[in-house]
């Protein structure tokens, strides 16, 4: 029988070989997220190459691979996110005041009276974007002919319109 603990020492966790620059990288992307900039591998590369220098660490001491890349964002927590353009042209300063206007039309209803609806496209005939392979192959042209689906349900779950 094989045991399924997993040791503590089985996975070791090193530190970045220069504490300084991984610092300064980690400071730069919480900056640059907080400023709305899309953030790339590419970007993030090229970034650490610049404080490099700064640093004045040579290229023949830090080779920044796609390795040191992924043990860079698993230290710094940063992972691939889709960025979703209705969230992110919301005005926040005026989540609070609609809320409550939200709350208070929303009152006069009972539950089972409350909808959420939404549509979204359906691409009934649009091959999938990957295949399996032995070589590249090329892409073609996606078929776009959609129908529109609208769903919705009532708070409390029990009336389920028919798309």
């Amino acid at each position: 029988m094989v045991n399924a603990e997993v040791s503590n020492k089985t996975f070791r966790h090193r530190e970045a070989k220069f504490p300084s620059l991984d610092h300064t990288m980690s400071l730069w992307v919480e900056n640059a997220i907080a400023r709305g900039v899309t953030l790339t591998d590419l970007l993030i590369k090229e970034k650490a190459r610049v404080f490099a220098q700064v640093f004045n660490i040579q290229e023949s001491e830090l080779v920044f691979s796609n390795g040191w890349l992924e043990k860079f964002k698993k230290r710094n927590n940063i992972q691939r996110y889709r960025a979703h353009r209705k969230a992110g042209s919301a005005l926040l300063e005026s989540f609070a005041e609609e809320r409550m206007k939200l709350r208070r039309l929303l009152g006069q209803f009972t539950l089972d009276q409350i909808y959420n609806i939404d549509e979204t496209s359906l691409f009934y005939q649009m091959p999938p974007n990957q295949t399996l392979s032995t070589k590249p192959i090329l892409g073609q042209k996606k078929d776009k002919t959609r129908t529109m689906v609208l769903l919705g349900a009532n708070v409390m779950g029990t009336d389920k319109l028919t798309p």
